[in-house]
């Protein structure tokens, strides 16, 4: 049986909420609940945003392997930095683009071709991970490979159509890339 030679990647780029931090779940609670006069600040703080299954690993082995990490998140930079750094990954990245640092927000092709310069790699070198369909679209418009990790809505037919990969969580993505 021949086995299939690993995948050249350079680089990778993360989307943040619902790939790396559970915080999709947290943002959908708080809108649950908004309009609801239960007295808490911060609420998203306050229950605790998770890092998502395999994501330590998943970042480890990226600098096993020798590539540069990237973010590519709508959030804003004060947001994104604290999270990050709160769930213990914010030193992982070599390179960091925010949402309130682009002119246009995903599906803009924008914030990846950013991030790609941002860790020196061109997007056909870079695999991008997201959970999201606009983030995808965003990823694939740069010529970037893409992998899904659908958090709270599986790509739709046309996003698949385009996808590289698609995961059921992150620890998996380790085997897809360097086997």
């Amino acid at each position: 049986m021949i086995k299939k030679k690993p995948v050249s990647v350079k680089g990778l780029v993360f989307d943040m909420d619902g790939l790396l931090l559970d915080s999709e779940k947290v943002v959908k609670r708080s809108w649950d609940y908004a309009g609801k006069e239960l007295g808490y600040e911060n609420f998203g703080d306050k229950e605790g945003i998770a890092v998502k299954k395999g994501a330590p690993e998943l970042l480890n082995a990226a600098k096993s392997h020798g590539c540069m990490i990237g973010l590519a998140t709508s959030s804003r930079q004060i947001h994104a930095e604290q999270s990050l750094k709160r769930a213990g990954l914010y030193d992982y990245f070599d390179g960091k683009v925010f949402g309130d640092t682009v002119k246009e927000g995903k599906p803009s092709p924008e914030i990846y071709l950013k991030a790609c310069k941002s860790i020196g790699i061109e997007p056909e070198d870079a695999v991008a991970l997201e959970d999201a369909p606009s983030g995808a679209i965003s990823a694939h418009a740069a010529g970037m490979r893409v992998i899904v990790v659908p958090d709270l809505v599986q790509p739709p037919e046309e996003v698949k159509q385009f996808l590289w990969k698609q995961a059921e969580d992150l620890e998996r993505v380790i085997e897809m890339i360097w086997g």
